[in-house]
């Protein structure tokens, strides 16, 4: 399944590197994209999401989560979130999940720590799968 999974993305990729642009989605887009097509369950970690380090971890209200924004403009709602710490590697984790239809996608925002006690790396992934409906209810 890995195997055939990294096969896809490659496949996707490939006609990306051409000097023709046919889509105006950017590569953020076309990850949703493929999370939401597959429904696999895969989780596809985006490390170089920021440009630069966070200086800071914000609070709940102040906190944005580019996946998550991206994903509320398909239609998806978010259904549930947490937040936690993982030491020593993440001061600070953050779990939303989001649904559209039978669709649900989990995302995770992750701040790692750095070399500098002041200063994280952020990061975030997405995976996504579908509910499965019982035959008696369609």
């Amino acid at each position: 399944m890995r195997s055939t999974l990294i096969s896809l993305v490659v496949i996707v990729m490939l006609p990306s590197c051409s000097k023709e642009n046919k889509s105006d989605k950017d590569f953020i887009d076309k990850v949703i994209d493929l999370s939401i097509e597959t429904s696999s369950g895969e989780y596809v970690q985006l490390p170089d999401l920021y440009d630069r380090l966070a200086d800071k971890i914000p609070a709940d209200n102040d906190e944005k989560v580019i996946l998550v924004d991206k994903l509320k403009t398909r239609g998806f709602k978010v259904t549930n979130w947490g937040r936690g710490n993982f030491p020593p590697l993440a001061p600070r984790i953050i779990n939303i999940e989001l649904m559209n239809g039978r669709c649900i996608c989990d995302v995770t925002k992750t701040y790692y720590a750095t070399t500098v006690d002041t200063l994280y790396q952020m990061t975030e992934g997405v995976k996504c799968r579908r509910i499965r409906v019982d035959s008696n209810e369609e």
